[in-house]
């Protein structure tokens, strides 16, 4: 089920999701309550066993004033499923998030000002709080090739445009569990510009020591 909208769009959020409904409602809040209004929502159903695409389907029917598409296909892990989304996206701008995380309001809205500021920036990232059974500060780190080779402290939630998705050629899908990882070192191996937000937008989820989203994402 697709639904098509001549909305202006600046920013895309992917979703990948996969056996998703206990966590979908709190993460799509979070999206539709963003104060920048140009955006769509992709929701990429991965093969789900469970009610996830029935929910989402249901959402669309809900939010019918807002911007929201289902796309389906076979179980193909995150990676695959990032680029399935931002492969028919319409915004300039990407944001992937996982189905169980959540944005601050204004995370899009000042990420989305800092691009269109300087055609230089590729992408904007910010500091992690980490809430659940884990509650922590997570500082991000350096964007740059030679401190990346040894440190990911990059979450994978930045917002980067679509162009340079285009060169990098998107997310390799044989690195299962450090697919943003090598993402981000292909994105600074040519010194993309990246701007860190010194304050935390992003909400990653931790819960009964490992991570909510089925296996997805490495610790």
């Amino acid at each position: 089920m697709v639904l098509e909208s001549q909305t202006p769009v600046a920013v895309s959020v992917v979703i990948p999701c996969h056996n998703s409904t206990a966590f979908l409602a709190e993460t799509v809040e979070s999206v539709l309550a963003q104060t920048l209004s140009e955006i769509e929502i992709i929701m990429v159903d991965d093969g789900s066993t469970d009610r996830t695409a029935l929910w989402i389907e249901q959402r669309i029917m809900t939010n019918s004033d807002r911007d929201i598409r289902l796309v389906r296909q076979t179980n193909s892990g995150v990676a695959a499923a990032r680029n399935r989304g931002i492969s028919e996206a319409r915004g300039r701008f990407i944001l992937p998030l996982d189905a169980d995380d959540l944005i601050e309001r204004t995370m899009l809205k000042e990420s989305t000002e800092l691009l269109e500021a300087d055609p230089d920036l590729g992408l904007v990232y910010t500091d992690r709080q980490d809430f659940g059974d884990i509650e922590r500060i997570w500082t991000a780190g350096r964007f740059d090739l030679q401190h990346l080779k040894y440190f990911n402290q990059i979450a994978y939630c930045c917002m980067f445009r679509k162009s340079m998705w285009e060169d990098i050629r998107g997310y390799r899908i044989n690195v299962s569990g450090f697919d943003d990882w090598d993402f981000w070192l292909a994105a600074a191996s040519p010194s993309i510009c990246a701007f860190s937000v010194l304050r935390r937008t992003f909400q990653y989820s931790r819960w009964g020591g490992f991570f909510r989203c089925c296996g997805w994402r490495s610790p």
